[in-house]
């Protein structure tokens, strides 16, 4: 009697090989990985991608007002040319007779949730066959994955993410194709719009037109020094109001009204201010710090965010905006900075191990996620 196998479908080969080497699975075939108990297979990013106008309609190739807009009855999709034979891998494994559980093992997050529906809403008509969720925002090792794929759940708790993420596919393809259209064949040149690139041009327009229209004005300021009791402390002078003062006439009369003059303190403040540490990066944080302080770009920062992730398994997942992590990670954190402590000990030094716990709410808050 052939042993029923569980199909995972990961978004990239290599953490299909991170599930292999978790599940102790050695035998490699065209397009996945196989065991008597698991099939492991992977997609290459999207494998699908909607329609063009012209495959709903031959007609629609040809660009004019009288055709639009184009609002598609119902959105499809088709396979990308560069990925067919992987996309033609897992139809055939979808079929097998001998699967008991399919597995949605993608990225945590709404394009990792996406890619993997895409796929199985084009290749696999359902049969009764169960549709788990593997989701982990932690580092894939061995332990990580072996204690998460006995804690799946039902891929229909993330259906939400899904429709989620096909809405802003199909909110970019009206606004793209539409609003290319109209606006190439109002200005007689192609003009491509899009739903955030468009608005993304518009800021940076925007800015540089401040830029440009900015008229230099110059203006002074008095500053000096104060002393009592033999110490000394410098100032600025404001005025009431906090204004600047445009002219060298008005910054003389100021210096001549106060200099050599004795003052009198009439307000002093002393505040003591507790600052709490920092929250954890997202992926915006750490690519704006990563640029501010190494001047790397922000496809650079998140390349070396990815391999620290994917391959040297020392920080959680990185494709995310969120800057807390659950409280299944608290296990993952205090390994990472065990580990890590002992290549850094210098960074690590003075890390306060009280605070890596789930009371530390700055760090581990569910809530937030």
């Amino acid at each position: 009697m052939t042993s029923k196998k569980t199909l995972i479908l990961t978004e990239k080969p290599s953490v299909a090989m991170d599930f292999a080497r978790a599940l102790t699975i050695q035998s490699r075939q065209d397009g996945y990985v196989e065991s008597d108990r698991y099939i492991v297979t992977w997609a290459v990013g999207h494998l699908l991608g909607l329609f063009e106008p012209e495959d709903y309609d031959p007609k629609l190739k040809q660009w004019s007002f009288n055709s639009l807009p184009v609002l598609p009855a119902e959105f499809q999709y088709k396979p990308l040319d560069n990925t067919k034979k992987q996309l033609s891998v897992i139809a055939k494994l979808l079929k097998r007779p001998d699967l008991e559980a399919i597995v949605i093992a993608t990225d945590a997050g709404r394009e990792g949730e996406v890619i993997a529906r895409t796929i199985l809403g084009y290749t696999y008509k359902k049969n009764g066959i169960p549709l788990k969720r593997f989701w982990s925002s932690q580092a894939l090792t061995p332990s990580v994955v072996q204690s998460e794929i006995r804690n799946l759940k039902p891929a229909s708790q993330y259906d939400r993410l899904w429709y989620a993420g096909q809405t802003r596919q199909i909110a970019d393809w009206l606004v793209g194709m539409n609003c290319t259209r109209a606006a190439t064949l109002a200005l007689g040149n192609l003009f491509t719009v899009g739903r955030v690139q468009t608005a993304t041009l518009a800021l940076l327009v925007d800015r540089a037109r401040e830029r440009e229209s900015f008229i230099k004005k110059p203006y002074f300021v008095v500053m000096a020094d104060f002393e009592n009791n033999g110490k000394t402390w410098k100032g600025t002078w404001t005025g009431e109001n906090g204004e600047r003062l445009d002219t060298r006439e008005e910054a003389d009369a100021v210096i001549a009204k106060t200099e050599e003059k004795p003052g009198i303190v009439k307000e002093y403040k002393e505040d003591l201010v507790k600052e709490p540490p920092p929250l954890l990066y997202s992926l915006t944080e750490l690519q704006r710090a990563a640029n501010q302080k190494y001047g790397l770009t922000a496809a650079k920062t998140l390349s070396i965010a990815q391999d620290l992730y994917e391959k040297d398994k020392c920080i959680s997942y990185p494709r995310t905006d969120a800057r807390v992590i659950g409280t299944g990670n608290l296990g993952m954190v205090k390994n990472l900075v065990a580990s890590l402590s002992r290549q850094y000990h210098g960074i690590f030094k003075n890390i306060s191990e009280g605070l890596i716990s789930l009371s530390n709410t700055r760090v581990f808050d569910d809530s937030k996620l």
